[in-house]
């Protein structure tokens, strides 16, 4: 093993025995020597549900290893390792065991494991793949921006131990602002990046080529450089690895992303590895130095004190959670009213844009026969609410994104200013300085609004198709456009009402969890302090020896804690 990465194991393994008493600054510790000590590193797949994260990583190991589907599948963190085919459970209470592949999908998807009830903290195959081979740990996470919010939640927590990662992008939405939130959090930890837009199938060249364009742009001004973005159709690799085949030109561009990961990992993964060890190790070290000066800071100021300046800060902390909530209120208001006037919007649509459509149902008729005019007009009804509806609909969505991200913004903006007043007030109390700390940004729900239509027949019941022959041709079409006008009619009403109920219900599940998002960073920040202040607290009130011991073991992490914010700036 490399020198250097030696000395960041052994640091990182020093770092989680003496930091027990902290328990996730240790936990990271220990899996960061661990990564070190397998000589692994760590190659996530994130991004937005639905976006054929498994189904990428199975057409990379060309076998249908992980459970896929079209609806959220992945629920918990999968590792594929290299090594002989065989599983290992990981649970959230430390023990372990064993399983058959077989049984895969009892413990990693949302639908055999709802919201994780198992209490599975990762699941651990290993295959027999060449990619893997020198050292490559393929990691799938739950879908970011899910219905289930715990996925999120899962996915978030695997970037921790990221060491490099492809970003999933979707050709429907390109970069959402959940995909610039990862991609930021990726850039800030310096992670080695690879961008792919899958399920390109259905697009022409022309169409691939406008979109490159579009997304290198936006991604361009998150990461500060021009990416290479590999448009491919991760279905059709899989599918011709499973035949035998390499993978061709209904993949598109599979074949020069797996030659671009082949060379990294050929030519770049040793300096990555240590790259993302350094920053790791050094991350770890400025959490543990602010949790040591804030505890140490309390810890001067005598008993009494540091009783009275506890209350002033839960004082000022319940001001900022009260203030919190006028705020959720304004932005409660707000969504109230967008909804109300996407309603109004949509409804006004449905009502004028059917008599807009009738002149194409009168042309159907005029140049049909009886024979094909009630198909004819039934398929120019759909045409029409298609073509018709669509751009509003888009519109509609468009707007509503946009209004709430001006909402979002104002919100977290607002949040971020309560954040900064708590650990300002525990600053002051405390007589310590810390740092700020940048709120993150929570987005939209993607749209789930899709059409349906039921085929009816014409004139109901087939009494038209038996009378079909017998009646003037005239009067069948009067017959058949009456019925066709009360169709569009109808269709035009359900799609606005369908579109404004999945607008409406998008607004409310995203600000629920914006709601809740914020609130927790507010709730957070006065539970880090309160806890570094109960800790002092404690040790003012154990015996002298008790504080000397505890004195000095803070002491040692400190120590411990400059030497390893030393290695991030030496390194950069």
């Amino acid at each position: 093993m490399d020198s250097t990465l030696d000395s960041i194991r052994q640091a990182a393994e020093r770092l989680a025995e003496i930091g027990r008493d902290r328990e996730d600054i240790a936990e990271r510790a220990r899996r960061l020597a661990e990564r070190i000590r397998a000589q692994a590193f760590h190659l996530a797949v994130l991004g937005e549900f639905k976006r054929g994260k498994s189904t990428l990583i199975n057409a990379l190991l060309e076998r249908p290893l992980l459970p896929a589907g079209v609806v959220p599948v992945t629920a918990v963190v999968t590792e594929v390792h290299y090594g002989p085919p065989d599983m290992v459970v990981s649970y959230l209470d430390g023990h372990e065991e064993s399983a058959s592949l077989e049984r895969m999908a009892e413990f990693v998807t949302e639908s055999a494991n709802p919201a994780n009830r198992l209490g599975v903290a990762r699941v651990k195959v290993a295959a027999e793949a060449p990619l893997l081979r020198p050292g490559v740990v393929l990691v799938d996470t739950p879908g970011i921006a899910s219905v289930f919010a715990h996925n999120t939640e899962v996915a978030l927590e695997a970037l921790k131990d990221t060491d490099g990662a492809v970003v999933v992008l979707s050709v429907d939405s390109p970069v959402s602002e959940d995909d610039k939130e990862i991609l930021s959090l990726l850039d800030e930890r310096g992670t080695r990046i690879f961008l792919v837009v899958n399920k390109v199938d259905h697009l022409s060249r022309a169409e691939v080529e406008e979109v490159r364009e579009f997304m290198e742009t936006q991604v361009g001004e998150i990461l500060g450089s021009s990416p290479q973005v590999f448009f491919v159709a991760a279905r059709a690799a899989l599918d011709s690895a499973l035949e035998g085949h390499a993978s061709g030109v209904d993949s598109r561009e599979f074949p020069e992303f797996r030659a671009a990961l082949e060379s990294f990992v050929q030519d770049e993964l040793v300096g990555a590895r240590l790259d993302a060890a350094h920053r790791e190790l050094g991350r770890l070290g400025s959490e543990l130095h602010d949790s040591i000066t804030l505890e140490a800071a309390a810890s001067e100021l005598g008993l009494e004190t540091l009783k009275e300046r506890v209350e002033e800060f839960r004082a000022a902390a319940a001001r900022e959670r009260r203030a919190q909530e006028d705020d959720q209120v304004l932005l409660e208001h707000a969504v109230r009213e967008l909804k109300d006037r996407v309603a109004n919007r949509l409804a006004a649509h449905s009502e004028d844009a059917p008599g807009r459509s009738l002149p194409r149902l009168e042309a159907v008729a005029d140049s049909a026969g009886k024979r094909q005019m009630e198909d004819l007009l039934h398929g120019e009804v759909e045409h029409c609410v298609r073509e018709g509806f669509e751009e509003l609909r888009q519109g509609e969505a468009s707007q509503a994104d946009r209004a709430w991200s001006e909402l979002a913004m104002d919100f977290r903006s607002r949040t971020q200013t309560r954040v900064d007043a708590v650990r300002q007030a525990a600053s002051d109390l405390f007589e310590v300085h810390l740092p700020t700390v940048r709120i993150p940004t929570v987005a939209e729900e993607r749209e789930r609004f899709f059409y349906i239509f039921v085929h009816i027949e014409g004139l109901g019941s087939g009494l038209g198709r038996f009378l079909r022959p017998f009646l003037p041709r005239r009067f069948f079409k009067r017959l058949a456009l009456d019925v066709a006008r009360r169709r569009l009619a109808d269709e035009f009403d359900k799609h606005a009402g369908q579109a404004r109920w999945d607008l409406t219900q998008r607004l409310e599940q995203v600000q629920l969890r914006f709601e809740a998002a914020m609130r927790i960073e507010v709730e957070q920040a006065e539970k880090t302090i309160l806890s570094a202040a109960t800790s002092a607290e404690a040790l003012l009130c154990s015996t002298m020896a008790e504080q000397e011991d505890q004195r000095e073991h803070r002491g040692i992490l400190d120590g411990l804690a400059r030497e390893l914010r030393s290695v991030l700036d030496l390194h950069e």
